[in-house]
């Protein structure tokens, strides 16, 4: 007799739901799943000067995407629509992600200065410039 541990148990479920999901993604089940959880994956990193935010948005174009930062919470929405299906024709699996997708980040408060953005290929960068009074600066001792 097999002696079952929790980490044979959660392979044996591994297994299971591998088996499953290659069952319903083969040719002809029609089925479309959904891989993105409907964000993105973003990065922010911190200069003297002012916060840069790198989001991954391949295959958005400038106005698919929405940008706002208010009460120093930066919120970036973007949606990308499933192309129309001309008559005869179906998807035998869908692995894309479509639909609205959405993520906010709260930003030190004094990331509000001037702000840009840019978006090339399919990573949109974001650049915050801080407060001047919250750039680093030396202070004389007298």
């Amino acid at each position: 007799m097999t002696t079952l541990t929790p980490l044979s148990a959660f392979d044996r479920n591994l297994d299971w739901m591998n088996r499953f999901f290659a069952s319903a993604m083969r040719p002809g089940a029609g089925t479309h799943v959904r891989t993105h959880a409907g964000a993105f994956p973003i990065e922010l990193k911190e200069t003297d000067t002012a916060y840069v935010i790198f989001a991954e948005l391949p295959g958005f174009k400038n106005e698919d995407i929405d940008v706002s930062l208010e009460d120093n919470v930066l919120t970036i929405r973007a949606e990308k629509k499933h192309d129309e299906t001309a008559e005869g024709e179906r998807y035998h699996f869908s692995e894309r992600g479509y639909g609205e997708f959405s993520r906010a980040i709260r930003l030190p408060r004094h990331a509000a200065g001037e702000a840009s953005a840019h978006l090339e290929n399919g990573i949109l960068t974001l650049t915050i410039n801080k407060v001047e009074e919250a750039r680093p600066r030396r202070i004389e001792i007298q």
